[in-house]
């Protein structure tokens, strides 16, 4: 099915032109639209940064956590993302574009915030469940692989339920690390997680589908291969998740950059960023404070 299909095509969130600049000689109106919003030593400098933290990420999730560290933990992250933020706004500026534009606009009405609001919501709750399902797919594969070369029956004789068990003990593997790592166990670290939560939404979505999609889209002129580029980098920064969870996370990544391509704005993306991080937050501080017991 084409993106006509949904009222939206893959030119409608390239890179922005300055509006009254008219298209060279020989050039389509998308093609002018298609400029890069930084200069390229800024992106292979921010892309480095990005990889960097993920290993070190990736490192720091097998070790424990202590509350003190989790404290410093949210607090480092909340100063990092910041710091990005400012940095990508120095390279917007040098690339002669203004942030707002980036980002979308303002809302013009109440109305309009309703809207996007409603989006992100709609958007959250779909994400939920496709995520969920796509999440148990590429963790039950490997199971079914290994049955396989183990001589034992992939669909039969209880296949499909042993595998499936599997896939729900590597997954509660993943968790019980990362809610040691960064589970917050009071109320404060719950808050601090939260404002992680809220900056990572307008940080990340700002630098991903802003920045990186319409920069990658502009260096190739294909605004299809800036959203898949800008996924896939979205995925290798949560290196701390596991493999696995990655791929889900591109896929993720894809969703964040239609929706802005839909909307014109990174507003509902980074409503539902947000949200689907604070409920994360929330069932990790459940988790962690020993409210609900992580399943057997």
């Amino acid at each position: 099915m084409t993106s006509a299909a949904f009222g939206f095509s893959m030119n409608s969130f390239d890179s922005p032109a300055l509006p009254d600049a008219p298209a060279a000689s020989g050039t389509s109106d998308s093609q002018t639209m298609l400029r890069p919003v930084a200069p390229a030593w800024h992106t292979i400098l921010l892309l480095a940064f990005i990889l960097l933290m993920s290993l070190q990420s990736t490192y720091a999730v097998t070790g424990s956590a202590s509350a003190r560290q989790t404290n410093f933990l949210f607090l480092q992250t909340i100063a990092i993302q910041w710091l990005i933020f400012g940095y990508i706004a120095w390279g917007l500026k040098r690339g002669g574009v203004r942030l707002r534009d980036l980002i979308g606009g303002r809302w013009s009405s109440p109305e309009d915030f309703l809207l996007d609001f409603a989006v992100a919501v709609g958007f959250m709750v779909s994400a939920f469940f496709v995520l969920g399902g796509l999440n148990l797919v590429v963790t039950t594969i490997p199971c079914f692989l290994d049955r396989l070369h183990h001589g034992l029956p992939v669909f039969a004789q209880g296949g499909v339920k042993a595998a499936i068990d599997c896939a729900l003990k590597g997954r509660t593997g993943t968790a019980t690390r990362l809610i040691k790592f960064m589970g917050p166990k009071t109320g404060l670290q719950l808050l601090l997680g939260l404002l992680v939560c809220c900056t990572a939404g307008v940080v990340e979505e700002t630098m991903f589908r802003g920045y990186l999609q319409r920069q990658f889209g502009a260096w190739t002129q294909r605004a299809w291969f800036g959203l898949l580029a800008s996924a896939v980098v979205f995925g290798l920064a949560h290196g701390y998740e596991g493999p696995a969870t990655m791929f889900v996370i591109t896929a993720f990544g894809v969703m964040f950059g239609l929706v802005a391509i839909w909307r014109r704005s990174l507003r509902p993306g980074m409503m539902t960023h947000a949200m689907f991080d604070g409920v994360q937050m929330i069932l990790l501080f459940l988790f962690s404070s020993g409210a609900v017991k992580m399943p057997s």
